[in-house]
């Protein structure tokens, strides 16, 4: 059940980034939206008993930004490369 809260948090930023950040290199409006996406974004497909508040659904990108396994990065510098 994390996993899968944390893969449609990590597919509601990659599709972001790939909308957004990949045409306009924001890295401030690629955070923005991110964020704003994530807050309003639905997990009740995950069979969750108590759907997570806006800021925990937020603070699960930046427990994936730390994961080495995942390609997260907030600007034009990539950490992970």
């Amino acid at each position: 059940m994390v996993d899968d809260a944390f893969s449609v948090c990590y597919n509601v930023y990659s599709d972001i980034r790939y909308r957004i950040y990949r045409k306009s290199k924001n890295s401030q409006k690629l955070v923005e939206k991110v964020m704003d996406n994530l807050g309003h974004c639905n997990f009740s497909n995950l069979n969750i008993y108590v759907q997570p508040k806006p800021v925990q659904k937020t603070g699960l990108i930046h427990i994936l930004a730390n994961d080495e396994k995942r390609d997260v990065f907030w600007g034009d510098v990539d950490t992970n490369d």
